[in-house]
């Protein structure tokens, strides 16, 4: 093999491993823009990976366009996450993510998100209903912010992540303590109901809920 036939398999071997960064990234995402992938490491962002977006989008695996307003810029979407733009998004769905999840936009500067997000740290939370934020857990639930009223009908669903912290498999916690609710003390709060009513024990300076052994 010559020098230039090295060069061109070296060229068809990085595409092909740009091409695999590409569709790790819309099977998290869905959908990649600019300021999205400036969160990646380095040889995932924008800059390392337009030139194979492009050619994804001409060879027919991905589509080129804009798709949601007060993103600036070219977006491009896989195949599936158009579908189900298409088919419209579970609005009742209830779900909750770490911040530091991969597919967390916390720490993401963009025009139009939410401004409750927390700082993309481990310890911070966000429950889901739909695509409104209606619970942020901070420090680990130390604090939480809650954006329904009390008489919400799944308010305890909400904060059924609390029960998962303590009963999962890997990594439980030995207890969730709640302290503020809405930057008022808890024992002040009138959510506290809810997490009494959730098995949360009313304790000196916080309610806490302990892990089954």
């Amino acid at each position: 093999m010559n020098q230039w036939e090295e060069g061109v398999s070296d060229a068809i071997e990085e595409l092909e491993m740009n091409k695999e960064k590409v569709r790790q990234l819309l099977l998290r995402y869905g959908l990649l823009f600019r300021e999205l992938m400036e969160n990646e490491l380095p040889t995932l962002r924008w800059n390392r990976l337009f030139r194979t977006l492009r050619i994804m989008e001409l060879s027919g695996e991905l589509i080129g366009g804009h798709f949601f307003q007060g993103i600036r810029g070219l977006q491009f979407i896989s195949h599936q996450a158009f579908r189900l733009l298409q088919k419209g998004l579970r609005e009742d769905a209830v779900y909750w993510m770490n911040a530091c999840d991969p597919a967390s936009l916390c720490g993401v500067k963009l025009e139009g998100l939410d401004p409750h997000l927390p700082s993309r740290i481990p310890s911070n939370h966000i429950v889901y209903r739909g695509t409104q934020v209606v619970l942020i857990s901070r420090k680990n639930g130390k604090e939480l912010e809650i954006f329904v009223p009390t008489e919400d009908t799944r308010l305890k669903e909400y904060l059924g992540l609390f029960r998962t912290f303590v009963s999962r498999d890997f990594h439980p916690e030995t207890s969730v303590k709640v302290e503020q609710i809405n930057g008022e003390a808890v024992h002040k709060s009138p959510y506290s109901r809810t997490l009494s009513a959730l098995g949360f024990r009313n304790g000196y300076r916080s309610f806490s809920l302990e892990r089954d052994f």
